[in-house]
C-alpha cells in the first residue's frame, strides 16, 4: 500500500511538471475596443488594464496609486489604485517630453521650453509652479535632492536649483559632449549621461556630483544602444537597435560592457525593478544611413538579470496597436509589480512566472 501510494506521488509530480514545462504560451487579449490588437501574443505577462489618454501617450511614471502621463497635449493624472479601470482625474496641457517625481511636485522636461515645476498635491487640478528656460532641447530629466539634471539635447547637461519651486534657475551645466545628450539618470552622487551619436552607436559618460553645481567626467563607455537607459545595482541598462546592453559601473572611472540581448526588435526603454528588466521594443526603426524608417513588431520582453553577464528572457507580450500609425516614443515604467507603457495608449502589465517553479519547491518539500 505504502509503495502504491509513493508510485502514485511520483506519477502526479511527473505529470505536473510536464504540464508546466510543456505547456504553450499564453494567447492573451486586449479589452474590446481598446486599441488592443486581439492578435497579441504573450507568455506568461498578462494586460491588466488600459487607459485612453487624452492625447498620443509617451512617458508615464508612477506614484502609489496615481500614475502621471505625459502626451502630445501635456499631463494627465489618472487613478491606478485599481488597475484595471484606471481612471481619469486631472490634466494640464504644457510642453512635455519627460518627467521626474519626488514628493508632490512633478518636474517635466519641456523640449523647447525648458523644465517645468508641477504641484500634483491636488490630483484633479495639477499647476504649475515655475518653469525655468534652458538652452537646447529638454528631453529628459532627474531630480536629486534640492538641483533638477536636464538633459537638452546638443545644449549638453544643465543644472537647476530647484529648491524654489517658484523660481527654479540653472546654476551650473556641462556642455562638453559633442553627441545627442537623450538619457540621463542619478544614483548617489553619480550622474550618467547617454549620448547618442547615431541610431547605431554612442556613449555612456559617468561624471562626479561631489560638487552638484559642476559636474565632473569621470569615466565613459562606448555603447551600441544608445536609445535609453535605467540604473540599478551598480549597473546601467542601455537600450537600442541590437537590444539591451548591461554596463558595469561599480566602478565609475573604468565602466565596461558586459554582455548584450537581443530583441524581437528595436529597443526603446528599459526599466529594471528587483532582478527583472522590463523591455520596450519594436515601433519605428531607422535603415541604413538615410533615415529612412521600417515597423517591426511591438511588445514588453521581460529578462532575468540576477547574472548581469547572461541576462536571459522571462516573458513577453507581443501587441499590434490599431492606431494607423506609428508614435517614435514610448516609455515604460514599473511599480508595485506592475509595468505601465506610454505607447499612445497607456497599458498595464503583470508578469506571471510560470508555473513549474510553484510546483517543483512543493515536490521537494514532500520528499
Amino acid at each position: 500500500m505504502r509503495g502504491r501510494r509513493w508510485c502514485l506521488g511520483i506519477a502526479l509530480i511527473l505529470v505536473l511538471l510536464l504540464g508546466a514545462v510543456g505547456a504553450k504560451p499564453l494567447i492573451a487579449q486586449g479589452p474590446a475596443g481598446q486599441g488592443v490588437s486581439p492578435a497579441a501574443r504573450s507568455a506568461f505577462v498578462e494586460l491588466v488594464g488600459t487607459y485612453d489618454a487624452l492625447g498620443l501617450a509617451h512617458d508615464i511614471v508612477v506614484s502609489g496609486s496615481r500614475a502621471y502621463i505625459l502626451t502630445d497635449r501635456g499631463l494627465e493624472v489618472a487613478d491606478v489604485s485599481n488597475p484595471a479601470r484606471p481612471r481619469r482625474l486631472g490634466s494640464c496641457e504644457m510642453p512635455a517630453a519627460a518627467a521626474a517625481i519626488s514628493g508632490e511636485r512633478l518636474y517635466i522636461a519641456g523640449w523647447n521650453s525648458g523644465l517645468w515645476v508641477v504641484d500634483v498635491s491636488n490630483s484633479a487640478r495639477p499647476r504649475t509652479l515655475g518653469r525655468c528656460e534652458t538652452p537646447g532641447t529638454a528631453v529628459d530629466v532627474a531630480i536629486a535632492g534640492r538641483y533638477a539634471y536636464v538633459a537638452t539635447g546638443y545644449a549638453g547637461l544643465r543644472v537647476v536649483d530647484v529648491s524654489n519651486p517658484a523660481a527654479p534657475r540653472e546654476v551650473g551645466c556641462s556642455d562638453a559632449e559633442s553627441g545627442w545628450i537623450g538619457g540621463v539618470r542619478v544614483s548617489g552622487r553619480v550622474v550618467y549621461l547617454l549620448v547618442q551619436e547615431t541610431y547605431w552607436a554612442g556613449q555612456l559618460v559617468v561624471m562626479d556630483l561631489s560638487n552638484p553645481t559642476t559636474p565632473r567626467n569621470l569615466g565613459r563607455c562606448e555603447t551600441d544602444c544608445p536609445m535609453g537607459v535605467d540604473i540599478s545595482g551598480g549597473f546601467a541598462y542601455a537600450i537600442g537597435v541590437y537590444g539591451l546592453e548591461i554596463i558595469d559601473v561599480r566602478w565609475p572611472s573604468s565602466p565596461r560592457v558586459l554582455s548584450r540581448h537581443g530583441l524581437e526588435g528595436m529597443g526603446a526603454d528599459v526599466c529594471v525593478s528587483g532582478n527583472s528588466a522590463y523591455v520596450l521594443h519594436g515601433g519605428p526603426v531607422p535603415v541604413g544611413d538615410t533615415g529612412v524608417k521600417g515597423l517591426q513588431s511591438e511588445g514588453l520582453s521581460v529578462l532575468d538579470v540576477s547574472d548581469p553577464m547572461r541576462p536571459h528572457a522571462l516573458g513577453f507580450y507581443d501587441y499590434d496597436y490599431d492606431g494607423g500609425y506609428d508614435w517614435p516614443r514610448k516609455a515604460v515604467y514599473v511599480s508595485g509589480g506592475l509595468a505601465y507603457v506610454a505607447d499612445r495608449k497607456v497599458m498595464i502589465f503583470r508578469y506571471r512566472p510560470p508555473r513549474a517553479r510553484a510546483f517543483l519547491p512543493l515536490a521537494l518539500k514532500g520528499r
